[in-house]
């Protein structure tokens, strides 16, 4: 998939209304009938009427190759809401290379008003910039749910950064790129090979052309296509499916980054340890996929860590080129504001209030702003997301006087990370068990039991729970597990000082940030105060509330806002919060399964004397065990994200990241790196196998 972001579509306006791609000189749909041949050629022809009334319809996967106006997905989840069962899941997967703008996407969607209520939903969090992975989520009636995700880039690439190795298959394909003879790649026997790596047999496939070109590929490529009468004046079009043979071998590179699969026929139950940001987002997650979820948190409440702060910053921590690290953190920034303004519109509770007020990233030092300038020079990020703003303008932004210019992110906000987690938590089905501290995590032949102290008794164990999967998100604490003992966890402390309101900071509109942050105090309150943060240590201890860490807020604020720090002495300041916060040595988290340690020192010893090896084993894991710890201090930007693709993993379904990304956060990265930089010993130097690779090595040089 495409590291840069991507490029809108080049849009012609016709008199009679209609878009035409400039690009490939043809029209994105029929001007006769455009949702009668929709329906015809794509809802029809892979017979979505029959499948999706047939009471056993659980979850259903359609892969499209061109998004274009979105018309195709609006009318297949309109029949999904009319035809399918209740709890139903639609996954979509839409490949677009030039994505329209969201103008321009709302303008022709307007031309289709029996579509508007599904078009209005689409249009609120439809993203138009940016290349890569977009998942965006919609509850229907009847506990329906629809997945979309939009990849946004080259067709056959896109479709080969797909997992597909975590079970999930494509049932219907929607070919709807532009005619072949306008842009032939859309329909190349590469691409062609690339979904039937994605197919089962029997998964079907229709599109309205019925070039030469396309035929042959398809053939090629196992499926097996003929001519049907086309709609209106086209006389044909193809339709046909997937025989399943000659399947492409699918290339395997990395293979200690392989995911695994669970078993469909096993309960859906879950233990997730520890009730702070992650545990909370991955129990909802599986949770509203029909899991039964025990939630067990060792101390007296849910979100009492740095979790438990009363206020949260959702923002974006920009790099330079868009490597994967700066792909996975601009993807999760994306999908986080997605979630956010969903669930702040359906909850029931007030507390739970997003505030998307924007954030401004000041050049307060000199150090600072040549990050700044660089990031500008850079131009990776779409002016949506982040743009240059001199001293005056940033400081009509934030409604005060400020001594800096520097980057606007208009779509941040902050929200109360308390909440949010007693939200996630109060789903029907997650059982939450407070005061259950988790010693020992033992598998048996029946799935897990969940070992835990219990004083009364005589050993001083006793049983927590027992459940089909484990998911480790206890922060810190998942170093105590032998399962997880070796992953490379860093903590550090932060503390948050509570200022009072001043005259000037009440008009305050804006997050500010520099070497420290400052948070626009809640309006509801009676005696509002903000939130002043920065202040990190690396602590062997438990965190406490510091003097000195305060007097350090204080100096970070001169620079942030200087007319609230003239009137905040270290007197006025009302308290403050310290926590912990669990970090990893590449500021990623880990997220995915939990690898069989000495299982991968033995398969992959071969990388200590040569870390370009070719290796071909597949990684192995520990059954139904997954971790999702290290957030850092981007937990309310990174954790939706973690936790979708954790539960879609889990769930066997379309995967939220593509395979890039993924490796990113895989947590078997730290292990192989070691190997491959030789800080581990041979864990297998017996075996004559490997003495034998070891020995053709010789001569070359590691990598």
């Amino acid at each position: 998939m495409s590291t840069s972001q991507s490029s809108n579509a080049a849009l012609i306006w016709q008199d009679d209304g209609l878009p035409f791609s400039s690009t490939y000189g043809d029209i994105y749909f029929s001007s006769a009938d455009p949702l009668g041949e929709s329906e015809y050629v794509f809802l029809q022809k892979n017979a979505l009427y029959q499948r999706w009334s047939s009471p056993d319809t659980d979850d259903f996967v359609i892969a499209e190759t061109g998004f274009g106006s979105g018309l195709n997905f609006l009318c297949a989840w309109r029949l999904w809401e009319k035809l399918s069962p209740p709890a139903a899941t639609l996954h979509y997967l839409a490949c677009e290379k030039h994505p329209l703008k969201h103008a321009d996407m709302q303008r022709i969607q307007q031309r289709w008003p029996a579509l508007s209520a599904f078009s209005s939903a689409l249009l609120m969090q439809y993203s138009s910039h940016t290349a890569g992975l977009h998942r965006l989520t919609f509850f229907g009636n009847d506990r329906r749910t629809i997945r979309l995700s939009l990849l946004y880039g080259d067709a056959t690439d896109c479709l080969k950064e797909l997992y597909q190795s975590s079970g999930w298959r494509v049932d219907a394909w929607f070919l709807d790129g532009f005619a072949p003879h306008h842009n032939p790649a859309m329909w190349s026997l590469e691409l062609c090979h690339a979904m039937a790596c994605l197919s089962r047999p029997g998964t079907t496939v229709s599109t309205y052309t019925v070039a030469g070109d396309v035929r042959r590929n398809l053939g090629q490529a196992g499926f097996v296509v003929s001519k049907q009468p086309g709609y209106g004046h086209k006389r044909h079009m193809l339709a046909g499916s997937y025989a399943g043979l000659q399947r492409p071998a699918l290339p395997e590179p990395k293979p200690w980054f392989s995911l695994p699969q669970t078993n469909p026929d096993l309960p859906k139950t879950a233990t997730v340890i520890g009730a702070g940001l992650a545990g909370c987002a991955t129990a909802h997650a599986l949770a509203s996929r029909g899991w039964q979820v025990s939630l067990l948190e060792r101390r007296v409440d849910i979100a009492q860590a740095a979790s438990g702060n009363p206020q949260g910053i959702v923002h974006l921590n920009p790099g330079k080129s868009l490597e994967p690290a700066d792909r996975f953190r601009l993807q999760a920034y994306l999908y986080a504001l997605a979630r956010y303004r969903e669930l702040a519109g359906s909850a029931a509770t007030d507390s739970l209030q997003w505030h998307p007020c924007g954030l401004l990233q000041l050049a307060c030092t000199p150090r600072l702003a040549d990050k700044l300038s660089a990031l500008v020079d850079a131009a990776a990020y779409a002016p949506e997301i982040m743009r240059s703003v001199n001293q005056k303008e940033a400081g009509a932004l934030a409604g005060t006087g400020l001594k800096h210019g520097g980057l606007y992110f208009p779509d941040a906000g902050w929200l109360q990370p308390n909440a949010l987690c007693r939200h996630y938590a109060s789903h029907p089905n997650i059982t939450l068990h407070r005061h259950r501290e988790v010693l020992e995590l033992l598998a048996g032949d029946k799935g897990w039991e969940i070992m835990g102290h219990n004083p009364a008794a005589r050993d001083g164990i006793r049983l927590l729970a027992r459940s089909t999967v484990i998911v480790i998100a206890n922060s810190l604490d998942a170093g105590q597990f032998r399962q997880s003992a070796h992953y490379p966890l860093s903590r550090n402390s932060g503390q948050v000082s509570f200022i009072p309101v001043s005259q000037d900071s009440a008009a305050l509109s804006t997050i500010l940030c520099g070497e420290g942050y400052l948070i626009p105090a809640p309006k509801r309150n009676q005696d509002p105060c903000h939130s002043l943060g920065g202040s990190f240590t690396s602590t062997a201890g438990q965190p406490e509330v510091r003097l000195e860490a305060h007097r350090k807020n204080l100096a970070l604020l001169a620079d942030l806002m200087p007319a609230l720090h003239a009137t905040s002495p270290l007197a006025a300041i009302r308290g403050g919060r310290a926590a912990l916060r669990c970090s990893t040595p590449d500021y990623l988290p880990l997220v995915g399964p939990v690898e069989d340690y000495e299982r991968y020192r033995a398969d992959y010893a071969a990388l200590q004397l040569n870390a370009r090896k070719a290796l071909h084993v597949a990684g192995s894991c520990v059954d139904n065990l997954y971790i999702n710890v290290g957030h850092g201090s981007h937990g309310l930007t990174s954790t939706p994200l973690a936790a979708e693709y954790l539960a879609a993993l889990i769930n066997r379904e379309p995967l939220p990241l593509p395979n890039t990304l993924i490796h990113c956060l895989h947590p078997a990265r730290f292990l192989i790196r070691d190997l491959k930089r030789q800080k581990l010993s041979t864990a297998c130097s017996d075996n004559t196998q490997l003495a034998s690779d070891l020995a053709e090595e010789a001569g070359e040089h590691p990598g």
